[in-house]
């Protein structure tokens, strides 16, 4: 299924729980903070989680953006 057809079925209604979807989590960090790095952890564990637990959704994935900021490694965090 394309991105588009995705969009499509969500605006019919369709809960985008229920649907087959390979599915990706996203965390970022803005801030040059060392305490951002729990932050980025949780968010991380949190759509991990979410994603893992919907029997619908195949896990595919980390997408990151900002690790550098505060030197993180990306590579050892995912």
């Amino acid at each position: 299924m394309t991105v588009h057809e995705t969009i499509k079925r969500i605006n019919c209604g369709e809960n985008i729980r229920d649907m087959k979807l390979r599915v990706v989590d996203y965390a970022r960090v803005s801030t040059a903070c060392a305490a951002q790095r729990s932050s980025f952890n949780n968010q991380l564990d949190t759509y991990r989680d979410m994603i893992m637990s919907n029997p619908n959704w195949s896990y595919v994935g980390t997408y990151s953006d900002g690790a550098a900021i505060i030197g993180l490694n990306q590579k050892t965090l995912i």
